[in-house]
């Protein structure tokens, strides 16, 4: 499930539904369990020596090993529940999740801009704050002059101007929509197929495995043989030099696989988040703006500038495209217009830029 990129709380809600018990008979689940599970190297049949350790033996007080004393691995220790590669593959999952995380996403009263919306003449993050409360016109818009006021560093913005953010999320759903129906819609079922990214996986980590373990013994043997026969030095250099280069390509060539699942596994859950949306069974949510929806500006005319990727961008990017106006003041002006209220913005595409 959590290769199929179920998040602990749904597979939390799964497991309590369902009535599956834990290793103490009850059905109980916590977020804690979950990653324990799924980060236990026991399972996959290797023991782990000293994850804690004792701090006072008088107390018998025992702490956390986060490298106060050394660790040891000992791989097959015992027979395995879960095969090693998909065990492997977990935990670059989970490595990557933590390094992509967003806190919009796991926060269940965000709104669905959150954490989008930035100002690009003073370089903030917008708010959404409540205007006239209570009156029959009350309307939430965006500002960039919520925080900061009392720091010794703020610099007010020149930027006079509100947002109107039911426009702004009116527009951002409209394009995510867009988006969506120029899909490729043979491209999109195939990689939403279950199980076609584990499989060949599989495969390939099996071909790339019995090839390491194949080279391996032709290097103990060439070994034992030196030790033996005392082989002429320049042939055993070389020949060892070979076999050496092999079982590192053989390693590389394992790690790039294991990427490539991820990439796989990234881009199958993001077809499936955003075909649950487009056939209306996903609202409008933190995680499927951002999918497509990295960055969205406030220009100086406060209109708005939406910039889209399929692929994740790294913050400097994103900061030269909010400074720069080359890029946007060219693009085609659309208006999206709601109860009297009209918002301008523009579209720019970084994966359609690329392929110009």
């Amino acid at each position: 499930m959590f290769v199929d990129g179920y998040s602990y709380r749904e597979i939390i809600d799964y497991l309590r539904k369902s009535g599956t018990k834990n290793a103490k008979g009850e059905c109980k689940w916590d977020v804690g369990a979950i990653h324990r599970i799924l980060t236990n190297e026991k399972y996959c049949g290797d023991l782990i020596y000293q994850k804690t350790y004792c701090n006072n033996y008088l107390t018998h007080e025992r702490r956390k090993n986060l490298g106060e004393v050394e660790q040891y691995l000992i791989t097959e220790h015992h027979e395995r529940i879960v095969d090693k590669d998909l065990f492997m593959f977990v935990q670059m999952l989970l490595r990557k999740r933590k390094e992509d995380y967003d806190p919009r996403t796991g926060n269940a009263n965000a709104t669905s801009l959150a954490g989008l919306v930035y100002c690009a003449s003073c370089g903030r993050l917008m708010r959404r704050i409540l205007y006239y409360k209570g009156k029959p016109y009350e309307r939430h818009v965006l500002t960039c002059k919520v925080d900061g006021r009392k720091n010794v560093n703020y610099s007010d913005c020149p930027q006079r101007k509100t947002l109107d953010y039911r426009l702004v999320e009116d527009a951002a759903k409209a394009i995510v929509e867009e988006r969506l129906e120029k899909l490729d819609a043979g491209l999109l079922l195939d990689s939403i197929r279950k199980g076609k990214t584990i499989g060949d996986f599989y495969s390939r980590s099996e071909e790339i495995k019995s090839q390491m373990e194949k080279t391996q013994n032709e290097l103990s043997e060439l070994v034992k043989r030196q030790m033996k026969e005392c082989l002429p030095l320049s042939g055993y250099q070389k020949a060892y030099k070979a076999l050496q280069e092999k079982m590192n390509s053989l390693k590389s060539e394992s790690e790039s696989v294991l990427k490539e699942a991820y990439e796989n596994n990234r881009k199958n859950n993001f077809n499936e988040d955003l075909t649950g949306f487009l056939h209306e069974k996903a609202a409008f949510s933190p995680r499927i703006a951002s999918l497509l929806i990295k960055r969205i500006y406030r220009l100086e005319d406060n209109s708005v500038l939406f910039v889209l990727s399929n692929k994740p961008l790294d913050e400097k990017t994103l900061e030269n495209i909010g400074k720069s106006s080359a890029d946007y003041l060219y693009l085609p002006e659309k208006v999206i217009d709601r109860n009297g209220r009209r918002l301008a913005y523009r579209i720019l595409d970084l994966e359609e830029k690329e392929h110009e």
